[in-house]
């Protein structure tokens, strides 16, 4: 609501027109014609389009007013530049666009639905009738790779997070998104057969620089072992099991840059997962960024790093062995513990290390 002195100017300035959320739960008269009119105040300039429901329990949307709404959203889909969608299972296929559009604006793609255990089963699908988006950010929550039908040739930044996605829907992301530079994978869920498999060759994809990985448990062990990114430079990854993503960066060959790793609360880290860590720390030497998270054991890398910086030798013998000193580039190291407790340090291969406590 806008005071009358300003109505006249705010209804002129299609600019402020251009972000339409629409919730298809509104069942009032007057509603389809208030989100009609906002599209039409907006000209023709592109639109950030959000369409939503309420999370379940929830009645059927599949009715005469619902439709309306989908009818006049679909009209403009011509205008579309963002899209974000939050649906329940089955309704998504009416987000179709204009049958009579041919082209698409379309640059950032985010569909997600409403997951519950009887959902799953519900094949949903989103697609442009007669056109074929070229976004170049995706975002898809609880549904599969074959649920969105796009142009991939042009997509940079990819977010997952569906117990959906299978270990092929994954491996196939990586064919079609040949140019994608930023993956976030989230909440993913593999059969046992899977978490043995391996592919014959690794799929190289050659331009993703940065890969963050939470939330999927065991999922991880087939993610990496499937994978070789030579460019890969920044990894963000919530799992104490660090061997697989050892064996991925000396696979890839790639000079790591900034490495996040977010522990477990468990206060008693088993000694092979003691040298785990290590392990992969002195197969990062091109680290100039490491922040551990929830990490209950400073001590240990107090011990790790200060032989090197007093000239030691590596802690694996076979192991950069022509080059003694661990992390060499490192410039900031962050270790965030428990309780909100948070030990900054910078400068590292300058820094001499002092007693720290465990927390």
């Amino acid at each position: 609501m806008v005071c009358r002195a300003w109505r006249n100017v705010i209804r002129a300035t299609p600019q402020m027109w251009t972000s339409i959320a629409v919730n298809m739960e509104r069942s009032d008269t007057g509603y389809p014609e208030f989100i009609n009119s906002q599209f039409l105040r907006s000209g023709g300039l592109p639109l950030l389009v959000e369409v939503f429901s309420y999370p379940p329990p929830y009645r059927s949307l599949e009715n005469p007013p619902v439709m309306r709404l989908f009818k006049i959203v679909n009209a403009h889909s011509n205008r579309w530049n963002c899209l974000e969608t939050c649906l329940h299972p089955g309704i998504l296929q009416y987000l179709h666009g204009n049958p009579e559009t041919h082209t698409s604006l379309l640059e950032h793609i985010l569909v997600k639905r409403y997951g519950s255990s009887s959902a799953y089963h519900v094949q949903d699908e989103f697609g442009m009738l007669n056109s074929n988006p070229s976004p170049t950010t995706v975002h898809l929550g609880d549904l599969s790779f074959g649920s969105i039908r796009i142009s991939w040739h042009r997509v940079t930044h990819v977010e997952i997070s569906s117990l959906s996605f299978d270990l092929d829907s994954y491996l196939a992301l990586f064919a079609s998104a040949q140019v994608m530079t930023h993956l976030t994978v989230q909440k993913l869920w593999f059969p046992h057969d899977a978490l043995t498999s391996t592919p014959v060759v690794p799929i190289e994809h050659t331009t993703l620089r940065a890969l963050k990985i939470y939330e999927c448990g065991l999922a991880l062990n087939p993610l990496l072992r499937a994978l070789k990114l030579p460019c890969l430079e920044e990894i963000f990854i919530d799992y104490d099991y660090f061997a697989p993503l050892t064996d991925l960066i000396t696979r890839s060959n790639c000079h790591l840059k900034r490495l996040t790793l977010a522990m477990s609360r468990n206060s008693n880290m088993p000694e092979d997962t003691k040298i785990d860590l290590l392990r992969l720390l002195e197969h990062t030497p091109s680290l100039v960024a490491l922040m551990i998270q929830d990490f209950r054991h400073t001590n240990l890398l107090v011990d790790c790093l200060e032989p090197h910086s007093q000239g030691g030798s590596p802690t694996f013998p076979d192991a950069f062995t022509h080059e003694p000193e661990l992390l060499p580039l490192l410039h900031t190291l962050v270790i965030r513990m428990s309780h909100g407790l948070e030990w900054h340090s910078t400068c590292i291969p300058n820094w001499v290390p002092a007693p720290v406590v465990e927390l």
